[in-house]
Formats: C-alpha cells, sequence, structure tokens
C-alpha cells in the first residue's frame, strides 16, 4: 500500500450522475483507507462550518483527513 506519505492535499469536481451528485475520492486517499468498491465512506461537516472531515471506515481509532471547503 502507498497511501499518502507526510501531506496531501487535492481537489475533485462535483459530476452529475444518475439522480446524484458525485466525486471520485484520489488514489492515495483510497490508498491510505484501503478502499473497496461498497465500502462506506463516513464524513461529518458542522452546520455553518467550512471543513469536511472524512473518516477512515477500516479504523476504529478513527483516522481522519479534514477537508476545507472554498
Amino acid at each position: 500500500m502507498s497511501g499518502i506519505d507526510g501531506f496531501y492535499a487535492d481537489s475533485r469536481k462535483v459530476t452529475q450522475g444518475d439522480g446524484t451528485l458525485l466525486v471520485v475520492v484520489p488514489a492515495p486517499i483510497v490508498d491510505e483507507f484501503d478502499l473497496e468498491a461498497g465500502d462506506d465512506l463516513p464524513f461529518m461537516l458542522e452546520e455553518g462550518g467550512e471543513k469536511a472531515t472524512i473518516l477512515n471506515p477500516n479504523r476504529d481509532d478513527s483516522t481522519e483527513v479534514s477537508i476545507s471547503l472554498p
């Protein structure tokens, strides 16, 4: 697993899917979290907040990645 070495930052465009909006998870996050198709990817955002938090679904210690929203 290569994952993330140090710090990782990127952006993704939101695209229109079949009746929903989609965001592709970048490969380094997929590798770091050992994600597979069908995994649930929990995330949190506080009302009025500017930062979303993505939790690693495969860890019990709640490893997280925070993403600041523009």
